[in-house]
């Protein structure tokens, strides 16, 4: 079950992801979704060189050089996207990822100012479950969140945002427990996976979850 169920979860993220790219000029308040203009363009380092030892600090350097050095970059393939594979077997003592100490000697930091440097974007990839998709089974996300109370209801509330390109940020709320939580007061617009509205202090039903898209700067 849980390979269909995040095969599902990939599909329903990626039709969000769609969903949300606007303008860089949002407007404040609540706002619709609209269509991207262009998909996110730019290299994923799974389909090139997949877990293969090519894929290291150096590979990726090189790559978003040659985006720049081709007029790709100035052509909207703005993206350097590392997969599977560029995180340590385990994680720190405080249970974060680490890249790995022999692709990514100076870690993803350093290596993300090196790709913004030039214009671009950096991806970091990661899994909904346990381990990620590649054999080697690298460290998942699932149980490495941040739930915290609702003060309401008292069930455990996930908030997730993730900040968006043109500066507005993608909030999801998820309600964990079996009764309804509510929506953070920052947060309002129109749910982009059902199309109804939220609003601050709206309900979040058992087990459901909200997607907003709410104004830069939010």
């Amino acid at each position: 079950m849980l390979p269909g169920l995040l095969a599902r979860l990939v599909v329903l993220l990626g039709a969000a992801a769609l969903a949300l790219g606007t303008a860089a000029s949002a407007p404040a308040g609540p706002v619709h979704a609209v269509a991207a203009t262009t998909p996110p363009m730019g290299l994923n380092s799974w389909n090139a060189v997949g877990c293969s030892a090519a894929f290291d600090e150096a590979w990726v350097r090189a790559q978003a050089d040659a985006l720049v050095r081709t007029g790709l970059r100035d052509a909207g393939y703005r993206d350097v996207d590392l997969d599977d594979c560029w995180a340590a077997p385990e994680r720190d003592t405080g249970g974060r990822l680490v890249a790995d100490p022999a692709r990514f000697p100076h870690g993803v930091a350093a290596l993300a100012d090196y790709v913004h440097a030039r214009g671009l974007r950096l991806g970091v990839y990661t899994s909904a479950g346990t381990m990620t998709c590649d054999a080697a089974g690298f460290p998942g996300s699932l149980g490495h969140e941040t739930a915290r109370p609702d003060p309401e209801t008292g069930d455990g509330r996930l908030v997730l945002r993730r900040p968006l390109a043109d500066g507005s940020v993608a909030v999801s709320v998820t309600a964990l427990g079996d009764r309804p939580v509510t929506v953070p007061a920052d947060v309002a617009g129109t749910d982009l996976l059902t199309g109804a509205a939220v609003v601050p202090g709206g309900p979040v039903a058992a087990h459901a979850t909200v997607l907003v898209r709410t104004a830069a700067g939010a």
